[in-house]
């Protein structure tokens, strides 16, 4: 009973900082594009509007939403933030590059984008000459085949509902 209270405590927080209001709440992950990272059932602690006070950060989860559809939000992770230089590396597989270095998904292998997407992701590595531009982040799931920045591209930062962290990364 104890552990049933913290859960509803924990899962309405609201936390106020730098004049910015986050409100925290726990979610149960559903889907495989994240596995390996975060797998289906998986409680994750979802801090809303997180990114009206933090700048984003590589490596972190990120819940948003594409365009005003009915589907659920999607949750990825971050693999570049305004200013960092992207590229596809077709000499290697066609790779995700990121400030001069692979991408790599979460067993350590490359993370590689699906060939009928790689030309998508060189429009983009021409538009933003190979910067990403401020108010952008590009996002991956752990999986080259799953929905990411080499289908949609990159995602405005204000389009980013809040920041996820899985329960298995809060420590004991």
């Amino acid at each position: 009973m104890p552990q049933l209270l913290l859960l509803f405590l924990l899962s309405s927080l609201t936390t106020h900082a730098q004049n910015c209001i986050t409100r925290k709440q726990w979610v149960t992950l559903q889907g495989q594009s994240m596995k390996g990272w975060a797998n289906p059932g998986d409680s994750l602690l979802l801090l809303h509007k997180y990114y009206q006070c933090h700048p984003p950060i590589a490596g972190d989860f990120v819940v948003f939403q594409i365009g005003k559809n009915n589907k659920p939000p999607m949750l990825k992770r971050i693999i570049a933030v305004p200013g960092d230089s992207f590229d596809v590396k077709d000499s290697l597989g066609g790779m995700w590059w990121v400030n001069h270095k692979p991408v790599l998904d979460p067993y350590g292998k490359p993370l590689r984008i699906p060939p009928n997407r790689q030309g998508m992701v060189r429009l983009y590595v021409r538009q933003f000459k190979g910067v990403l531009p401020e108010g952008m982040v590009l996002v991956s799931a752990s999986q080259s085949h799953m929905h990411d920045s080499s289908l949609f591209g990159p995602i405005p930062v204000n389009q980013l509902l809040g920041k996820a962290i899985p329960a298995n990364n809060l420590g004991p």
